[in-house]
Parts: structure tokens; C-alpha cells; sequence
């Protein structure tokens, strides 16, 4: 039996460079062609998710507010991103 490990969005901050995997809800989603970026909200905070692959970005464009979410990425360094840090999908 698989157990999976719930990261907050809270506690990542210190996995930079590092492949990081979070749950949560959409809170906003922004598609820009062959980029979307999605704000995705925990009971700790939010990050912003930035997608840039083609199936990914496809199905991105479903996700509604408050959307069930299960995204993993790096989580880099981003001067526009809330809190400095976003994670790459």
C-alpha cells in the first residue's frame, strides 16, 4: 500500500531547487498561450504553479476556482511570484 506524503504549501519554501509535490484548491488560473499560471491555495497559504507543457496547458484550461489539485514541480526562485518562490509544473 502506498502512503502519500502531504506537503504544505508553508513548508516547502525551504526545498528550493528541488522537486516538491502539493495538494490544494485553485484559486485563480491565467492562460496566456504557452504559458498558464495557477494560484493554488492550502489551509497554510498559496504558491503560484506555472505550467508550460502542451497537455498539461490543455487540461489547465478545465480547472475552475476552487478545482481539486494535485500538482508536482520544482520549486524555483521568482521575484514576480507571491512569497518570492513558485513551482515549475
Amino acid at each position: 500500500m502506498t502512503t502519500l506524503t502531504r506537503n504544505y504549501i508553508s513548508e516547502i519554501s525551504k526545498s528550493q531547487g528541488k522537486s516538491v509535490t502539493i495538494s490544494g484548491f485553485v484559486q485563480s488560473q491565467r492562460n496566456l498561450g504557452k504559458l498558464a499560471f495557477l494560484t493554488v491555495r492550502d489551509a497554510s497559504g498559496n504558491i503560484q504553479c506555472v505550467i508550460d507543457s502542451p497537455d498539461l496547458l490543455e487540461a489547465s484550461q478545465s480547472l475552475l476556482p476552487e478545482t481539486p489539485v494535485r500538482l508536482e514541480g520544482e520549486l524555483v526562485e521568482s521575484p514576480n511570484g507571491k512569497g518570492g518562490q513558485e513551482i515549475v509544473v
